[in-house]
């Protein structure tokens, strides 16, 4: 049993090697270009690191990762956007009824004058 435990750990071990290896002359693997994309997507929302992952590391199981990544940040994205849509409508609603509820002020203070008018003239 412990050489059947050791046998499949150097097996597992030797297939992620295999997925990570470096690409020649560089020192990319497949995790250091999709930690770089995840860091990319974080500050603008589109990975080059993870277009590189696909290419160079297409048997890697962090594509299927990066792509629901990006997937997930352009729902993120569609959802932020109709969130601020919804902001800019209230805000424009919010003024109006804003506007709307000085001119009552104003209004209920001209009606307050006249009603004291109306009282003196009365007398």
């Amino acid at each position: 049993m412990p050489i059947l435990i050791l046998i499949l750990t150097l097996l597992l071990t030797g297939g992620c090697a295999a997925v990570n290896r470096r690409l020649p002359g560089t020192a990319d693997t497949a995790t250091t270009l999709f930690i770089q994309g995840v860091h990319e997507v974080a500050v603008d929302g589109k990975s080059p690191a993870f277009e590189k992952l696909r290419k160079d590391f297409p048997e890697s199981p962090l594509n299927a990762e990066a792509l629901a990544l990006l997937d997930r940040t352009r729902e993120q994205n569609a959802r932020l956007a109709v969130l601020q849509q919804d902001k800019a409508r209230c805000r424009r609603d919010y003024d109006q009824l804003m506007q709307k509820n000085s001119q009552l002020q104003a209004d209920q203070e001209k009606l307050k004058n006249l009603m004291i008018e109306i009282e003196r003239r009365t007398k």
